[in-house]
């Protein structure tokens, strides 16, 4: 645990550096080394390894270390941030979006999660399945969340997901998106 500690260190020091396949390779290692009986480590290394591949364009590598974690039955929160993470390399839009209607059902408590899933679940209705007034409605959603939160990054990137949903239904104006 020992070594596996300090290659996430170096992961994460390679990708605050702007170096995403070192990144990606040393939280592989780091993965590799985990006992499998660490199942909540080796949760954790398997997505800061599949986020470091997305950084790094390793776009399969990422899907597969995402399929894996999920096959070995990642729960709760984790799950969430799996199915969200695997959702964002899959190239069919209509798989994408049942992953992230599946990952609000393991978002437990976790409200900052629900409010981010809730925020790309819109766009994908909007974009992947073409839906921009069913969209607007998760987009409003996830917008209320954040605000109740109190979270300004994901207030941020909601409010922005709003505004591009409206835009598609005809609503470009600030005004008209309170």
């Amino acid at each position: 645990a020992g070594v596996a500690a300090l290659l996430d260190e170096a992961a994460r020091r390679a990708s605050a550096r702007g170096l995403p396949d070192a990144a990606a390779e040393l939280a592989e290692r780091a993965l590799v080394l985990t006992d499998p009986s660490m199942r909540r480590e080796r949760t954790r290394r398997a997505l800061a390894a599949a986020r470091y591949l997305m950084d790094a364009w390793q776009v399969e590598r990422a899907a597969e270390t995402l399929d894996t974690l999920l096959a070995d039955g990642a729960m709760g929160p984790d799950r969430a941030e799996a199915l969200q993470l695997r959702a964002t390399v899959e190239q069919d839009g209509s798989v994408a979006i049942t992953l992230l209607e599946s990952a609000l059902e393991h978002t437990g408590d976790d409200r900052v999660l629900r409010a981010r899933i809730l925020g790309h679940l819109a766009i994908g209705i909007a974009f992947w399945r073409g839906d921009p007034h069913s969209a607007e409605l998760r987009a409003r959603e996830a917008v209320a969340l954040a605000e109740e939160l109190g979270d300004p990054v994901v207030l941020s990137a909601n409010l922005t997901t709003l505004g591009q949903i409206a835009s598609l239904n005809g609503r470009p104006y600030a005004d008209t998106m309170a």
